[in-house]
């Protein structure tokens, strides 16, 4: 419980330090106040986790990788790294839960609900990319784009069929992180590439809770000892 109530605390301030700071600062200053976010988390996970849960770690430290390359954006090489460290904290975060997700048993009507999300999720990616590629015309940063979607696409369906199978306080807070991030990210691009900054006051918070999120499922106990049949 304590815990919690220091990563909510956590959580709080640096929703605030970032919607002052969109507010007052410039874009480089908004980049600084994310990766400033993130490392913040993941001093905290250390601090409240140690090493002991070696994906999430890994997870974390490829975000504060991911919000460090951002800084330089606009050179073609850095987009690329930012992508990618974006991939393998999806790829970590998969390997987390998958071991469970196994575990459950699916019926017809299940798998048909699975896959009419996985089509709503490739036609938002597409969306995106069309909106990447009018404004970069790279098709390298399309390809790392198009797996990095791939992996979030596949990581927001481990995330339903997490939180639909179990149905604990627990998977809860890994929807919550999974689709905080996948929306702000989404919302950030949008924002970047249209020039549409209101767009940040939206996806910053987003983002933030989104990784509070992860804290706390990070040291909620997992109760479910027998896994559902869906």
């Amino acid at each position: 419980m304590e815990s919690k109530k220091v990563i909510f605390g956590v959580t709080a301030l640096l929703v605030l330090a970032n919607l002052l700071t969109i507010t007052f600062f410039d874009l480089e200053g908004m980049r600084n106040i994310r990766l400033i976010s993130s490392s913040s988390f993941l001093i905290l996970f250390v601090l409240l986790k140690g090493y002991k849960n070696i994906f999430l770690l890994l997870a974390l430290i490829s975000l504060v990788f991911a919000d460090f390359f951002i800084h330089f954006f606009e050179t073609l090489f850095y987009a690329r790294l930012t992508l990618v460290f974006r991939g393998l904290a999806a790829i970590c975060v998969c390997l987390d839960v998958l071991p469970k997700i196994i575990r459950l048993k699916y019926n017809v009507s299940t798998t048909l609900v699975f896959f009419v999300v996985a089509l709503l999720h490739v036609f938002l990616l597409f969306k995106l990319l069309n909106l990447t590629q009018v404004t970069s015309k790279d098709s390298s940063l399309t390809v790392v784009a198009l797996f990095y979607g791939a992996l979030q696409i596949f990581l927001a369906i481990l995330a339903f069929a997490y939180s639909y199978g179990y149905s604990t306080v627990k998977a809860r807070y890994y929807v919550v992180f999974v689709y905080g991030v996948a929306i702000s990210n989404v919302l950030t691009s949008t924002g970047y590439f249209l020039g549409f900054d209101f767009l940040f006051y939206v996806s910053r918070p987003l983002y933030v809770l989104g990784l509070g999120a992860l804290l706390v499922y990070s040291v909620v106990e997992f109760k479910i000892i027998k896994p559902l049949e869906i």
